[in-house]
Formats: structure tokens, C-alpha cells, sequence
């Protein structure tokens, strides 16, 4: 490869990791400032300063490294077939992706910004077995969110009640139907092998079939404990703002939350009131400290999605988007 063509590449990679770290920048100023006019800003202030519940925030912020290091696992685990990924590079692969997709619709971004970390591996059928590894977790979020709208009994009229009757029947019908597809994923190979697919993207369905029950088994067990951390995060941010509620009743508001921002397509300029949003809906029914639980909502958001995303930007700057060989 000529001299000429290696700077070409170079100044094009250059160029798009810049373009990737200065939009996520921008899209983090453009809600943090948005943000900064709510009395959240001002509610942690006052919880800090009084100094009774300041060890909750500390647990909260505590989990996070324990909440990245599972998806890390997570992400490594799946990688297995394709390349010996590092821990290290597991973590950065992590944060580069929360990068990339914070100004992504459903942070579907994500999957791209991890796949760039890697040496060797084809990307795209590391992208689909990122796809697997994310599929976890939303199988973890069905099954708690099903089991959780069983529990979910706030005041409700006669007429809520029995148009909820539908979807309490579909619901758990989707997540086993959902647990099912996880645990059989190399069922996906020929399935796709008979649709009318172009032949280079039906090659890459083998992918699904690199994942055995095992390791399967291994993302499940890695989804259930990260979706414990971070709800129990959730929890110690309501007791940090001293909200009164039950760990029972605030697992339960929270799998209904969490499920139903499954629902709600979102970008993160728009997240923080989604998430707001929905808190106030679902735990009207146990607490009427709403305003504190979106205080606790939107703290999480920042700690689990802003702080990562901001470090992120460094690791983007180690992004392979050319593999040069030599000729």
C-alpha cells in the first residue's frame, strides 16, 4: 500500500473519531444544559449538604464500575468464537459503544462503537454476537417487567383494569416466547438461510450458531446480576432523596419503568424526560414523593449513561476504522 493511500486512511479515521466524540459532547451539553434548569441539580445539593443519606449516593456511584465491569464480561463472553478479547479491551469496548450511542435512536449505535475495538475479528459477525449479548439483557427486562405488572397494584378503575387484561395475557406469553429465542438462538441460522436475503448477509447467520447453551447460559447469569445492580442503584438514589418505599414496591415500580422504556423509542437528548415521565407514572401507585423519584431517575441517568459516555470519547480515539495489511 502506497504512502499516499495510508495518510488518506489516517486523516479519514482521524476525522471520523472527532466527528463521533464532538457530537456526543454536544449531545451530553445539549441535555445536561437543558437539564440544569430542573430543581434535580438543586435537590442532590441539598441531599449532599445534609449529609444523613450522602452514603447511599456513594453506594450508587460505587456500583457503577461493578455495572460496566458485567457488561464488559458480558460483551467478552460472547466474543469468544471471534477473538480472545482482554478485559481491558472488553471495558474500553464498553465505553467507546455508550459514545457512539448516546445521540443514537435506542442507543442502537452502541453495537458499531464496540465492534472497532477489535484486532482481527470480522465486524459484522461480532455485531451480531453483540446483538445476542444485548439480547440478554432485554430477555432479563421482559421477564422481571412481566413478573412486575403481576405485582403492580396501584388505585385503578374498573375500566383500566379490564383493558389490562389483554396484555397481562400477551406479556408473559412474550417473555417465554423471548427466553426461548435467547436460549435457541442457532435456530435463527436457517430461518434467515430461507429468506429471500442477499447471499453475503445469509452467510454471516452462521454466527448464531457459535453461541452453545452454555455460553448462553453465561451472558443469562451476567444480564440477571447487572439488571440487580443497577436497580438496586435506582433504590439507593430514592433513599438518597428520602423517598419512603418499600425495596418490594420500588423493584417492582422499577421493572415496570424499565420495561416500559423498552416501548418508548428515544434518543438521549430526549431520555431524561422519558425516564421522568414514566417514573412518575408507575410509582404513583406506592409513594408521593414523585418529584424526589425523578430527582433519583435522572441522578441514575447520570451516572450510568453521562460519566461513561464522557470517558468514552478518550477511548474513541483508539478506534481500528482501517485495517491497513501490507501488500
Amino acid at each position: 500500500m502506497s504512502q499516499n493511500t495510508q495518510k488518506n486512511y489516517n486523516g479519514w479515521s482521524l476525522l471520523l473519531k472527532w466527528t463521533i466524540a464532538l457530537s456526543a459532547v454536544i449531545f451530553i451539553y445539549v441535555q445536561l444544559r437543558a437539564s440544569s434548569r430542573q430543581d434535580w441539580w438543586a435537590a442532590a445539593r441539598m441531599a449532599f449538604a445534609d449529609g444523613d443519606t450522602i452514603i447511599f449516593l456513594f453506594l450508587a456511584v460505587a456500583l457503577l464500575p461493578v455495572n460496566l465491569s458485567l457488561e464488559a464480561l458480558k460483551w467478552q463472553t460472547a466474543m469468544t468464537p471471534l477473538e480472545a478479547v482482554r478485559f481491558s479491551t472488553a471495558l474500553r469496548a464498553v465505553f467507546s459503544g455508550m459514545t457512539v450511542s448516546v445521540f443514537t435512536p435506542n442507543r442502537i449505535g452502541e453495537y458499531a462503537g464496540r465492534v472497532f475495538v477489535l484486532q482481527q475479528a470480522d465486524r459484522i459477525a461480532a455485531t451480531v454476537l453483540t446483538v445476542v449479548s444485548s439480547f440478554s439483557q432485554l430477555v432479563i427486562t421482559v421477564l422481571a417487567g412481566s413478573i412486575a405488572v403481576y405485582n403492580y397494584h396501584p388505585q385503578q378503575d374498573a375500566v383500566t383494569s379490564l383493558l389490562a387484561v389483554p396484555f397481562l395475557v400477551v406479556l408473559p406469553l412474550l417473555a417465554v416466547g423471548l427466553t426461548i429465542v435467547y436460549f435457541r438462538i442457532d435456530w435463527m441460522s436457517p430461518l434467515l438461510q430461507r429468506l429471500p436475503l442477499p447471499a453475503s448477509w445469509k452467510s454471516y447467520s452462521v454466527a448464531f450458531t457459535w453461541m452453545p447453551f452454555s455460553r448462553l447460559l453465561q451472558i443469562f447469569f451476567l444480564a440477571v446480576l447487572r439488571y440487580v445492580v443497577f436497580t438496586g442503584q435506582f433504590f439507593l438514589l430514592l433513599k438518597f432523596f428520602h423517598v419512603s418505599i418499600a425495596y418490594t414496591d420500588a423493584l417492582t415500580a422499577m421493572a415496570v419503568v424499565y420495561l416500559a422504556m423498552l416501548i418508548v423509542p428515544t434518543v438521549t437528548l430526549t431520555e431524561l424526560g422519558v425516564r421522568g415521565g414514566l417514573a412518575v407514572a408507575f410509582f404513583a401507585g406506592y409513594t408521593e414523593a414523585l418529584e424526589e423519584v425523578v430527582f433519583a431517575s435522572s441522578l441514575l441517568w447520570l451516572i450510568n449513561l453521562i460519566l461513561p459516555s464522557l470517558l468514552g470519547c478518550l477511548f474513541v480515539f483508539k478506534f481500528k476504522f482501517f485495517r491497513v495489511t501490507a501488500a
